[in-house]
This record gives C-alpha cells, structure tokens and sequence, in this order.
C-alpha cells in the first residue's frame, strides 16, 4: 500500500512546513543512502530533545558509525554534529530556554495551520471517503497522540457507525485488531515523539490489509510508503514544547469533510445523540 512514490513522499512533507533541520533533512531525503536515511529519521524522531545528545549517542540510538553521520551532517549543510545541535537548540529543541513571545507564538501557528491548506490537492478528501466507507473505523494514538484521536473518534462517531479508539484505558491493542481486515479503515495518529512499538503496529495494521491513514509530522518520513493516506501536519512551535494546533485543526477538517459527505444519513445520526442527551441530561443547557 502506497500513498505516493518516494519522491513525491519527501516533496509532500516537505510541503508542510518545517523547522530548518526537518526542512534540509526532507529536501536531502532522497538522495542519501540507507544508513544515512536511518540516521537522519533517528534526527526526526529525536528533534524534541536532541541538544541534550551527543554524536556517539545519537550513533548508538540509530545504530550507524559515526563516520557516517559525519557524512550525513555535511550534507544538510552542517559543518559538524555541533552545529546541527545547537540550531536544534535554538529551534526548541529541548524545554530550555525563554518564550519568544505571544506574538511569535501566532504567527507560527499560524504558519503551521495554513500549510494544511495544501491538503485540498485531493489528499484530505481521498482520506475521508476512506473514513466514511470503512466497515470498521479503528483510530489508534499513543502518548501525546492520544489526545488527537481521542478527539478524531468523538467527531467521527457522530457520523457512522462502528468506529472504535484504541487503545483502552488500561488495555493492549492486539485483542482488538482481531478481524480487522480488508474494507475497515485505521487511522494512525503517529506524532513525534511515538512509542517503541509503533513500527510494529503499523506492521499489524498492514498486514490486515485495511485502508491505512497516517496523521504525522514530519518525523514520520519513513512511513510514508507503507500506508494507503498520509495526512502530514507541523507541532512546530516558537518556544521549546511542539504545538498541536494544526493537529487539532486537522481533526476539524477530517470531520467538517466527513459531515459533507455523510449528508441526511449524518444528520440523523447526530439527531439521534442529540435526543440522548436530552434524555440522560449529559450536555450543560445554554
């Protein structure tokens, strides 16, 4: 499953937005070699605190020589693992380090948010009618991307029927990927930074051979190629910790698609809830 070639996989996400490290590491994708595509996805998945590393560690994390990281480092135009670390640091890379303010904070969110405009080159509308065909709809995220598809299954679940978040509280993911399979939808919600087992996850998901959609940033450039829709969306953000506006945005925009498409059918479902929560007086009045 495919949702584009590699080089348009690299061209896509470089597309939305990014920090200057993200931006030459995209831009650069294509043309590094194997190891050094492993390193530079290591860079991604690590942007968050990669200041507090050094080059042996990140060797170590990777699992490449450091001769090949020096090579790596030289071609995204960086003279050494040090200067690469402090743009990190400069960039908010780790929780240090003061605010740059409610004015810059807007205009990068700001930013963040308007890449997803390129979203309407068919990508978003090609996830939904995959969303709203699906037999089963399974949203999955873990960490700080729970939160998003926590908030994705609430939106969607007013539209359709059958559509499940994983995982439970307290509960694994393996008992209900059963019968998930050929027809069903999975949704990924994979921002950085994602646990241990994701790629395993996303293993299991391709093998059920469902429809994969794959809300990422760009750390997750390595995916790419094994899902059927990647929706990309940038956590950067002016000060040390990632935003997820434009996650959340992005969620807006899946469901505001989805109610279109959902039509009268929609609209009957949500009455429905409606009338349920008349009956059980869950939502406040105005």
């Amino acid at each position: 499953m495919t949702a584009v070639d590699e080089e348009d996989t690299g061209q896509a996400i470089t597309a939305v937005g990014s920090s200057p490290i993200e931006a030459r590491i995209t831009t650069a994708f294509p043309e590094l070699t194997g190891q050094e595509r492993r390193a530079a996805t290591t860079i991604l998945e690590h942007l968050d605190d990669l200041a507090t590393y050094s080059s042996a560690d990140l060797s170590e994390l990777s699992g490449v020589s450091r001769p090949t990281l020096s090579r790596l480092y030289r071609r995204l135009g960086y003279g050494s693992f040090g200067e690469l670390r402090n743009e990190a640091r400069h960039a908010g890379g780790v929780p240090i380090g003061p605010s740059q303010g409610v004015e810059a904070h807007l205009a990068q969110e700001t930013r963040n948010i308007s890449h997803l405009g390129r979203l309407a080159d068919g990508r978003l509308e090609a996830a939904v009618l995959s969303i709203m065909g699906a037999g089963d709809l399974v949203v999955i995220g873990y960490r700080n991307s729970y939160p998003v598809a926590m908030h994705l299954r609430e939106q969607l679940a007013q539209l359709r029927p059958r559509t499940r978040l994983l995982p439970l509280p307290g509960q694994t993911v393996a008992e209900d990927m059963v019968g998930v399979g050929p027809g069903d939808t999975v949704v990924l919600v994979g921002l950085r930074r994602r646990t241990s087992g994701f790629d395993a996850l996303l293993n299991l998901c391709v093998e059920s051979r469902a429809d994969i959609i794959l809300i990422a940033d760009n750390s997750a450039l390595r995916y790419a190629d094994r899902v059927t829709h990647l929706l990309p969306c940038s956590l950067d953000a002016s000060g040390p910790f990632s935003s997820y506006a434009a996650a959340m945005s992005l969620v807006a925009m899946i469901a505001n698609e989805a109610s279109s498409i959902a039509g009268a059918q929609g609209e009957r479902r949500v009455g429905l809830i409606t009338e349920g929560y008349r009956q059980l007086d869950e939502i406040e009045h105005p």
